[in-house]
């Protein structure tokens, strides 16, 4: 059976903290519909799949990640995107504490961000921007 890389815990481990005082959070709203607790960014997995390319069959993972930022201005929300998305580049080949034995090889980015709405919620309006990427993540094949 193909070991499968947590894309999930992966993703955060590499970008919380890296995209300035912005909410990183699991596809989840929570709370982040009041514009007190913005900006954030939302994250999630899709079509996670086994690589089963040489060397080591079996110990990648290929996956889709949706990235939804929100923020009571278009631009911070546009800005926010932009930030999450230069993050996720700059992580290839990057191994965190949390998380030293997987690391992406290869991000593609499939979706520039893209205004998706803006909604009136307490008195102001939340604006939306999302963008896609495609992930390689890989899993050390001694562990």
């Amino acid at each position: 059976m193909p070991l499968t890389t947590d894309i999930q815990a992966l993703t955060y481990a590499l970008l919380n903290g890296k995209v300035g005082k912005s909410r990183l959070l699991a596809g989840a709203l929570t709370d982040t519909l009041s514009p007190k607790n913005l900006p954030a960014i939302i994250y999630e997995i899709d079509s996670p799949a086994s690589v089963s390319n040489a060397p080591r069959t079996g110990r990648g993972t290929a996956a889709n990640i949706t990235f939804t930022a929100l923020s009571s201005s278009r631009v911070a929300a546009r800005d926010t995107c932009d930030a999450v998305l230069s993050a996720l580049m700059d992580s290839v080949g990057e191994r965190p504490p949390s998380q030293p034995n997987s690391w992406f090889t290869r991000v593609t980015i499939t979706q520039e961000p893209v205004s998706v709405t803006s909604a009136p919620v307490s008195g102001g309006a939340i604006h939306q921007y999302s963008a896609v990427a495609r992930v390689i993540a890989r899993r050390d094949p001694n562990r």
